[in-house]
Order: structure tokens, then sequence, then C-alpha cells
């Protein structure tokens, strides 16, 4: 009853010439669409957006994107919000791993699996999202490391917590089978993982370590 939220919500994401915006995916589940409305939002939800490169961009070359809120504020004005965001393309994809941050590729992933987790069901979305990791660290392997020793794993230096953030969240109710858990409980972790802060994504996939030592005598 008291929360912020903005209402008639409409949403676009511009990128530059030689790349386009596929999917939207967020509490809504998914968007195949340029741009799309929902009927609120608040400032815990997070929208993530798939981004293609349909074109052979220059190497070194600037990529722009630009997103762009249309809402009505708890006033009645309308208000736009925009944010612009760069990045040089890689000219190799050794330089694509060495960019990367782990916690945006493994949020990503996880929110684009359980968006599509209604048609695929459980046991379907979990296999994809397993076999997507495979598959990553095999092509870093084969060609980005292929003088490597066959019998040890070789994982990118950016992204050696994604193994370990994956085989967390597969323990989540939101990709257990209904044998497994109610599936109220299933509902509501497929719409929390959706939509969830990054920062708070991050306590779910690496929970917080408190030190115990140093707790005094009179803490029970």
């Amino acid at each position: 009853m008291t929360r912020v939220c903005g209402t008639e919500v409409a949403i676009k994401v511009r990128v530059s010439t030689g790349c386009s915006v596929s999917d939207y995916i967020g509490s809504f589940m998914r968007y195949q669409a340029p741009d799309f409305t929902i009927s609120s939002i608040d400032a815990d939800k997070v929208i993530s957006c798939l981004i293609k490169n349909d074109e052979r961009v220059e190497p070194g070359a600037t990529v722009f994107a630009q997103f762009a809120m249309l809402y009505t504020d708890h006033e009645g004005k309308r208000m736009i919000r925009v944010m612009n965001y760069s990045w040089n393309t890689a000219s190799n994809l050794y330089n694509y791993f060495k960019s990367a941050d782990v916690e945006n590729v493994a949020q990503f992933k996880i929110r684009n699996e359980l968006s599509q987790a209604m048609k695929k069901g459980a046991k379907n979305t979990k296999e994809k999202l397993i076999n997507d990791l495979i598959e990553m660290l095999y092509t870093y392997r084969n060609q980005c490391a292929n003088q490597s020793n066959p019998s040890q794993l070789v994982l990118p230096e950016t992204l050696t917590m994604l193994p370990l953030y994956i085989l967390s969240i597969i323990k989540n109710p939101a990709f257990k089978l209904l044998t497994a858990c109610r599936l109220d409980d299933k509902i509501y972790h497929i719409y929390k993982l959706t939509s969830l802060s990054m920062e708070t994504f991050q306590y779910i996939l690496y929970p917080r370590v408190y030190p115990v030592q140093d707790i005094g005598e009179t803490v029970s």
C-alpha cells in the first residue's frame, strides 16, 4: 500500500547499427519485441535485455545502448528515465572472456532460462542452464586455452565462480520438480529471481558469511 511505484510503463532499448534487441526479461517473464509496456514498476525491479550482433562490427569500435522508460509517477505526472551505456567490441574471443563480469553473466543466464520455465518445464530448464555452462567452458578451452593439459580443468579467470553460482541456484525451488516442492513456492521463487535487484540476487547465489570467532560471550 505504501510502495512508491511508476505506472503505465513503456520501455525501449535502442542500440547502435549492427546490433538489435530481441528479448526483454523480467518479472513479466519475457517479451520479444522492440519495445513493450507493463502496468507498474518499482525501484527494486530489474529488466534484462538480450542484445544480438546482426552485422559485422569493426574490432575496437564503440557500440552504444540507450534504455528509455516512460512512466506515470504517484502524482500523475508523466516522467521519463534515460540511461546510456557504451562498450568497445572485442577483437577475439579471449578478450571477450577477459572482460566478462561473473555476476552479470550468472544472473542473466539464470533469468533467461527462468523466463521460459513455464514452457520448458523444470527438468529441461535446469538441463539447459547446465548445458549452456558446459558449452561456454568448452568453447573457452577449445578456442582460448587449447595448449593446456587435457586432464586439467581450465576456467576463464573472470568466470571462476560461475560453476559455483549455477550449481547453487539449481537447488532453488524455482528449478525443482513439483514432486520436490509446492507449486506456490515454485511460482514465488521464479517471480522473485526474475525481478530481484542485482545486489540482492547475489546474496541468493552466494550467501553472506559471518565470522563467529568474534561473537561475545553475552550473545546466545
